[in-house]
């Protein structure tokens, strides 16, 4: 049976485009859906050469391609993973991609089964889905399992700064700096074994490389993309350039407007102790010399005793304005203080300040202390020191002396970022409306107010090891501070 006939009922049978072709090129056989692909009536298509059905400029060199594969004929698809085109008989190009078969006969050499598939479709989709990858803001590059780059957007090749033909093929290692290869190179094996959607970059620092071999921040997504017969990876990368340089032109304009801020509240504070200066300590200092003069008035007299009394003030005056200048030397001395943290005895260190605070005083009120930490305190020993020392003599000095018992509460715990420490007492308290001025300096909110430095000192300290602190209370409701160091200030 002639080998036309034997196949003529598969090919009116089959839903495929299908052609059969002589040994001498010529066409056989066609079935309908061929002759409808290529807008032919079936008949007019037999006996004509194969290459009556390519593109004009095709046409004189297939003949030797023909007649190659007649010398080697092997099962083969074609147009898969390049360009490859036919010619209807209104002259229309179509895409193409074609099977191959070869048909061995003894008596008349080899035919060949000529499957055809219009990819038309296919080439808007994939034309579809390249310009909506090229309308991506985000770089996109797709890798095959074998790390080798299979496509890339416009988005990629803009911030790679290489040409499409530069990077097909290429290991996707190109894209990143050389010191990091053998390491990718792993961690991508890794990925293809155990792949799941994830952020690189977002907390470790990642780098690309572009062609002109300059380094830039990047972070890129990771999401694996299964086809029917290969596993691929969709990476999704962003420039992190602008964005960090934003960030440091922002943090740059916090720094300076902070900055600008402490200048500012520095000149106020200078302002206010030029005036304190002026008032506080030149008012002692004139009534020292008044009292010399009167001492000196009654030593001509004989009254001893008048000066001794004078003496004792003379005492206490210049006692209580070398205190104050020691409480502003402290507070110009917060943040020159270059002392390293150290680990501190948080307990023994209440303990010795508040014998020092009460010496003098026969009953002081109780003191109930509460330490719930499993380590002791890191930090500048110093500073904390001044603050804890500071809350402790206000919380005695502020004693309500109406009531029948006084007592003043510490408590200290520490979670895994913060150190807190709460200071409470029942004495007289402090108006809500008070509670944010007792930290600014020179403050006197009642006749029993020293100098008024000693919780600027503490806030000042508190502020420069990262910290907060605030007040709470009422008149005759007594008074609570809280504090909230870091766990590890920066040394």
């Amino acid at each position: 049976m002639p080998i036309a006939e034997r196949y003529e009922q598969m090919f009116e049978l089959s839903p495929m485009a299908m052609l059969l072709v002589a040994p001498d090129g010529r066409i056989r056989l066609a079935n309908d859906e061929f002759a409808q692909l290529f807008k032919y009536d079936p008949n007019d298509l037999l006996g004509q050469p194969v290459e009556r059905l390519l593109p004009k400029n095709l046409q004189g060199h297939h003949p030797e391609l023909r007649e190659a594969y007649q010398r080697v004929p092997a099962k083969r698809t074609m147009g898969k993973g390049r360009d490859l085109y036919g010619q209807t008989s209104t002259g229309r190009v179509i895409p193409l991609e074609l099977g191959l078969h070869p048909l061995e006969t003894e008596e008349n050499g080899t035919w060949t089964l000529v499957t055809a598939f219009d990819t038309s479709a296919r080439m808007r989709g994939e034309a579809m889905v390249r310009a909506t990858l090229d309308a991506a803001a985000s770089a996109m590059v797709m890798v095959a399992r074998d790390g080798k780059i299979v496509s890339m957007n416009q988005a990629a090749l803009d911030l790679f700064g290489y040409q499409q033909d530069e990077l097909l093929g290429q290991p996707v290692e190109i894209l990143l700096p050389a010191d990091v290869h053998t390491a990718h190179r792993v961690y991508r094996n890794s990925f293809f074994e155990m792949s799941a959607a994830r952020t690189m970059g977002s907390g470790a620092k990642l780098y690309g490389r572009n062609k002109s071999g300059d380094q830039f921040r990047i972070e890129a997504a990771l999401t694996p993309v299964d086809l029917a017969d290969e596993k691929l990876v969709l990476a999704t990368i962003i420039d992190l350039s602008e964005r960090l340089a934003a960030e440091r032109a922002i943090a740059e304009k916090q720094a300076a407007e902070a900055q600008a801020d402490r200048v500012t509240k520095m000149n106020n504070d200078l302002t206010r102790f030029a005036y304190s200066a002026s008032h506080d300590l030149k008012a002692p200092l004139s009534t020292i010399t008044g009292i010399l003069r009167l001492s000196i008035s009654d030593l001509k007299a004989g009254e001893t005793v008048e000066v001794e009394s004078n003496l004792e003030k003379l005492i206490d005056l210049a006692s209580s304005s070398a205190e104050k200048v020691e409480s502003l030397l402290k507070l110009a001395q917060v943040g020159h203080d270059q002392s390293p943290s150290v680990e501190i005895d948080l307990e023994q260190m209440i303990s010795q300040l508040w014998d020092r605070i009460t010496l003098a005083d026969q009953e002081p009120p109780a003191l109930d202390v509460t330490i719930d930490m499993d380590a002791a305190l890191f930090s500048v020993e110093q500073a904390v020191q001044i603050v804890v020392e500071n809350l402790l003599s206000n919380a005695h000095r502020y004693r309500d002396h109406d009531k029948s018992e006084s007592w003043v509460r510490v408590m200290a715990r520490q979670d895994r970022e913060w150190f807190h420490l709460t200071v409470s007492d029942n004495g007289i308290g402090i108006a809500p409306e008070d509670q944010e001025a007792v930290f600014s300096m020179f403050e006197k909110l009642s006749e029993r107010s020293g100098h008024g430095l000693g919780l600027a000192v503490a806030h000042r300290q508190v502020d420069q090891l990262g910290g907060s602190i605030t007040c709470s209370g009422d008149r005759g409701e007594g008074a609570e501070f809280y504090v909230r160091l870091p766990i590890r200030p920066n040394d």
